[in-house]
């Protein structure tokens, strides 16, 4: 069950405290400089850093869903249709 975002006075109705970040980090290793340094096509790039466990805004942000810290609401107005798009 998805979290639902519901307000109080304190977070003046927006339903969150704080802030959470949502990230897309790659650990440059030697198989990925090489491919950027040949400057092999992005579709390369995008398999091989995936392999190394890489997500993209908005798998992170569904991770962050899924695990009750904020809301799909939350995720699509922050991270949008990127992760969509692309696939």
């Amino acid at each position: 069950q998805c979290f639902e975002a519901r307000g109080c006075a304190k977070c003046q109705h927006t339903g969150y405290r704080g802030r959470l970040g949502i990230y897309e980090v790659t650990v440059l290793n030697d198989e990925i400089a090489d491919l950027v340094l040949h400057q092999r096509p992005l579709h390369e790039l995008n398999a091989t850093v995936r392999k190394f466990g890489f997500r993209d805004l908005l798998e992170d942000g569904l991770l962050k869903v899924w695990q009750g810290e904020t809301s799909v609401e939350e995720i699509i107005r922050v991270a949008g249709q990127t992760g969509i798009e692309n696939d």
